[in-house]
């Protein structure tokens, strides 16, 4: 399996992350929205911090367009004590829009893939960029929404110097399996509509990839724990985008 770090080294213009997208559920969803050549590879993470301090150690001349609040411009750094792993989003690029706070959606305790291409649309840059979704990562938004955690909502009012509170009121935990899978699918599913509405807009050479796959109840774990050594969480997709 190829490394996505050595796929990183070849050229690119802009490079969209789905977050904790997994290589089988792309595999079988993509072709409905996209054209191009899928890889996979391996991440150089099984979470988004991880993989923040594995794939971008340096200073970096791109704009990054943050549906994740663990990207930001105020200099909060993303932090997991257990593994004593930290990553400062504003030493490594040059400049971040913090999508996660103008286009955060409260009722869903979420950034909406629509409120994303809206964002890249209206900053416009010639230089190389980073279009970070939240989805499929839950809060899973599609018909059988289902909330699980409120993670990504207490670390933006971390941020935002907000108290910690109950988000998400909207969604409801699913007691079956099964609807949760069904549950991420579909978020997976309208993620890459709205990239294939934004794709046209962009130029140069266009890549969909991931940061980290998801556990979806194997073993009896869900989500992405640090550092955990799971296929599911490693094996993830390259996409090489070929425009209409």
């Amino acid at each position: 399996m190829k490394n996505q770090l050595e796929m990183m080294k070849k050229p690119w213009d802009v490079l969209i992350i789905l977050d904790a997208c997994r290589y089988d559920a792309f595999e079988k969803l993509w072709s409905k929205w996209l054209r191009g050549k899928l890889t996979k590879v391996r991440s150089a993470g099984s979470c988004t911090i991880r993989w923040l301090k594995e794939t971008w150690p340096e200073e970096y001349d791109l704009v990054y367009f943050s549906g994740s609040p663990y990207v930001n411009t105020a200099g909060v750094p993303a932090v997991d004590h257990a593994k004593d792993i930290s990553f400062c989003a504003i030493e490594h690029f040059t400049e971040i829009i913090d999508v996660w706070n103008f286009g955060w959606y409260d009722q869903m305790g979420t950034v909406l893939p629509e409120e994303m291409n809206k964002a890249v649309l209206n900053y416009p840059t010639d230089k190389r960029m980073i279009i970070h979704y939240v989805q499929p990562h839950y809060p899973y938004i599609g018909r059988s929404r289902c909330y699980i955690k409120e993670g990504s909502a207490l670390f933006r009012n971390k941020v935002l110097g907000l108290p910690r509170k109950h988000r998400n009121p909207n969604f409801r935990p699913f007691k079956a399996e099964k609807d949760k899978r069904a549950a991420y699918k579909e978020t997976l599913d309208l993620v890459l509509q709205r990239v294939s509405e934004l794709i046209p807009h962009l130029k140069g050479k266009i890549v969909v990839t991931t940061d980290h796959g998801e556990l979806l109840g194997e073993n009896g774990i869900w989500g992405h724990p640090i550092d955990s050594n799971h296929p599911a969480l490693w094996k993830i997709p390259w996409f090489e985008v070929k425009k209409q």
